[in-house]
């Protein structure tokens, strides 16, 4: 059947299902939590961390949740805000690799790691139920929620989430009532120059059919100035010309929205249609050189061209949702189609001219080097899912999931004049890589309810996947037309076993052990390139990238104290980490690949409370620590017990909202948090062990309320920090000091102060 069948079919029985008798007793839970207000009562926390709406002291799973009221609180707008305030949850960008689905330049640079389990796709990123590319920054807007599930979760989210899981919950269209609402703010960032900071949002429900049908409109539009200055020679060729300098360098805008529309057939099947769609575009990337030894990013990046750096990121999603009720069980269709256009513009100049001086192609003439990649993906993404409620001893999840993912990546031919001993122009390198990957898995849980008090968990997920890679080099720097087709075919089983412990309704315990899973690369074959700077032993193992797993074992706590408000939870864990995939980079080459690490075990612990302390005081905190160390040698070279390359061992948040009431109609806010993040191992620059530093973030916010309005002062990063976020990969060639022998990283960092006034308004 191909891929558009199966939403049909899908479609088709879900509709041609009988409905329910009208006695029948209660149905299951419906795909959000009952209502926004409920969501927002944190005395009663739901997440769907389990494919179904559940109190979150009643999931033996650990979950960070941010509900609405923590979304709002909080000002949470982007990856970066919520990412910060999880627990042993971390993110870098550079992950090394030049083929596959991630890669060098800025756009795909971004990877998430929970719990020690570092690199490209050990971190599953969803929207509702469609898997996303992790380096995505779905703008927060009109959510009902943000969860992050930590462990592994093959069983029911795939071979992708190896660490753990991000789910972002999107608010679904109405039957009950018309609302409209919107934001308006305006602000500054220092060393934005002449630009101001601003953004608009709105969103609305219409029905059309009281409980019949109904739409949700949703758009956005922002622009963050830039904080970097770029400086170029007024005349190329010569070094002694004066520099012209160019600032808002690292500038963002961005827009988006979606459109949904709901229409209830019968009194029990529910079909949604929703287009979502988001553009991004960067003036500059928001990196900076971080000169050794000292790693940390500059305010000021030099260059002798004048070249532009720029990135872009376009995607579109539209899904379809069927969802039918039955009488004590529930099924689920989803389908969606999901299309990127990301493009990078680098100035290579120095680095490109510095590679070709020192492998022999002589002192070209100064010119400029300009590489641009261009990299499109598309996936579609299908799961059907039937779940049994839990009215008696049994429950259970169990479905289908499919998905086929495509890449293709070009980069724009690079030219150089007057190389070789050649006049004019030479071809000097060209790039194509196109990587497909498919998905076919089985999964469920079965959930049963003995004693009273214990529930077990049984679970699997079984799964065939696919990955084809056909590669092309070409130009003079290699001598080498190389042409390379790999592919790599998999199938296993990703289980899970876990019990709890409920001895009454607001405490539980638990322990599980699950298996998580990341596919082995299809990789390009280099060998005939690679033959010249490393062994042919060497050269043979980087050709191709084992699949890695890990086993991981979890025991833990949660408590719901109703009285004021508050949800504790805690848990321990112990990893077991094979054949770790991290970036290797091979300096006598100049190449950034995936090699497999050996091996690592993580172990750890998080504490974390949220909730209401008084009537006027809400608390989140949390702190994390994960002690990742190599057990075994790999194709990094790390030695064993090295620290696992981008893996604090330190994180922690804590915020407070408090709330007073000014007049009878007027009431105060203010609101305010710090994030820590400790000290890692930087990804690319593997061979100098490099360290990125701690850095803590603070934010903060204070405002007033009436009737349904909101006027606020916000101030993110308060202390202007900038740290250093890891050292992506070049395009073209890596930058050295004149020495010729230290490299210059580039290292993407976070915008510094940044002050705006906001104003909301519901109706």
């Amino acid at each position: 059947m191909n891929a558009f069948g199966l939403p049909l079919l899908s479609a088709v029985l879900v509709c041609a299902l009988p409905s329910p008798d009208a006695s029948a007793a209660p149905q299951d839970a419906p795909s959000t939590p009952p209502s926004a207000d409920a969501a927002a009562d944190l005395t009663q926390v739901f997440i769907t961390a389990r494919k179904r709406d559940e109190r979150l002291v009643d999931v033996p799973v650990a979950v960070t949740s941010f509900g609405p009221q923590a979304l709002d609180d909080y000002n949470i707008r982007s990856f970066s805000d919520y990412a910060t305030k999880v627990p042993n949850l971390s993110f870098a960008y550079g992950n090394g690799s030049s083929t596959g689905e991630t890669g060098t330049g800025f756009a795909n640079a971004r990877t998430i790691a929970i719990r020690g389990v570092a690199g490209a796709r050990t971190t599953a990123y969803y929207l509702d139920d469609t898997p996303l590319p992790g380096a995505v920054d779905v703008r927060v807007l009109d959510l009902q929620g943000i969860e992050v599930l930590k462990g592994p979760q093959g069983t029911l989210f795939g071979e992708s989430s190896l660490g753990g899981t991000v789910r972002l919950i999107s608010r679904q269209p109405s039957l009950a009532r018309n609302e409209f609402q919107y934001m308006v703010e305006g602000g500054t960032t220092p060393g934005g120059g002449a630009s101001l900071n601003g953004g608009t949002s709105a969103a609305a429900n219409v029905v059309l059919a009281p409980g019949r049908a109904a739409v949700r409109l949703v758009g956005f539009a922002d622009y963050d100035a830039g904080y970097l200055t770029r400086t170029y020679r007024s005349e190329l060729a010569n070094p002694a010309s004066s520099l012209v300098s160019v600032d808002n360098q690292g500038a963002r805008r961005s827009a988006g929205g979606s459109a949904s529309a709901l229409l209830r057939v019968g009194d029990d099947t529910d079909v949604t249609l929703r287009l979502l769609f988001q553009r991004t575009r960067y003036n500059g990337f928001p990196a900076s050189y971080a000169p050794l030894p000292a790693f940390v990013p500059l305010d000021v990046i030099n260059h002798t061209a004048n070249i532009q750096p720029l990135s872009r990121d376009d995607w579109t999603l539209p899904t379809l949702i069927v969802r039918h009720r039955g009488d004590g069980w529930s099924l689920h269709s989803s389908s969606s189609y999901f299309r990127r256009k990301a493009l990078d513009v680098e100035d290579s100049t120095e680095g490109t001219a510095q590679y070709l001086f020192s492998y022999g192609y002589g002192q070209p003439p100064t010119q400029p080097f300009e590489w641009t990649a261009h990299r499109n993906s598309q996936q579609f993404s299908h799961e059907t899912r039937f779940a049994i409620n839990p009215t008696g001893a049994l429950s259970a999840t169990a479905g289908v999931f499919y998905s086929s993912f495509k890449s293709q990546r070009d980069s724009v031919p690079i030219y150089a004049r007057d190389i070789l001993g050649v006049p004019g122009q030479s071809l000097m390198w060209t790039y194509n890589n196109d990587y497909n990957r498919s998905d076919a898995s089985l999964f469920g849980e079965l959930y049963y309810n003995f004693l009273d008090k214990f529930t077990l968990t049984l679970g699997n997920r079984f799964y065939r996947l696919q990955q084809d890679d056909h590669t092309r080099f070409d130009g003079v720097l290699y001598g080498v037309n190389l042409v390379s087709d790999t592919d790599n075919r998999t199938k296993g089983s990703n289980p899970k076993v876990a019990l709890s412990y409920k001895p009454n309704a607001n405490t539980l315990a638990y322990a599980s052990a699950s298996k998580g899973f990341r596919a082995g690369g299809s990789q390009t074959d280099l060998s005939p390139l690679l033959g010249g700077c490393v062994s042919a032993e060497e050269a043979a193992r980087l050709a191709r990238i084992a699949p890695d797993t890990v086993w991981s074992y979890e025991a833990g706590g949660k408590i719901d104290l109703p009285e004021p408000g508050l949800v504790a939870t805690a848990a321990v864990f112990y990893v077991d980490w094979k054949n770790i995939q991290q970036p290797a980079f091979i300096p006598a080459c100049a190449f950034y690949l995936q090699g497999n690490a050996g091996a690592a075990v993580l172990k750890g612990a998080e504490l974390e409370l949220a909730g209401k302390v008084s009537r006027s005081l809400r608390l989140r905190a949390g702190v994390g620590y994960q002690h990742a160390r190599i057990t075994e040698q790999g194709s990094s070279q790390q030695p064993v017990g090295a620290r696992v390359k981008q893996v604090p061992a330190w994180t922690g948040t804590l915020g407070a909202v408090y709330e007073r009431e000014l007049t009878a109609t007027l009431k105060g806010f203010a609101s305010g948090d710090v994030s820590y993040v400790g000290d890692s191992i930087s990804s690319n620059s593997t061979s100098l062990a490099l360290v990125r530093g701690s850095y803590s973030l603070v934010n903060a916010r204070v405002g007033v309320m009436w009737a349904k309005s909101q006027l606020s002062l916000d101030v993110s990063n308060a202390t202007n920090r900038r740290p250093n976020l890891g050292d992506v990969g070049y395009l073209g060639y890596q930058r050295f000091e004149a020495d010729g022998t230290t490299p210059i990283p580039q290292v993407v960092t976070m915008p510094p102060r940044r002050i705006m006034l906001q104003y909301r308004q519901r109706f």
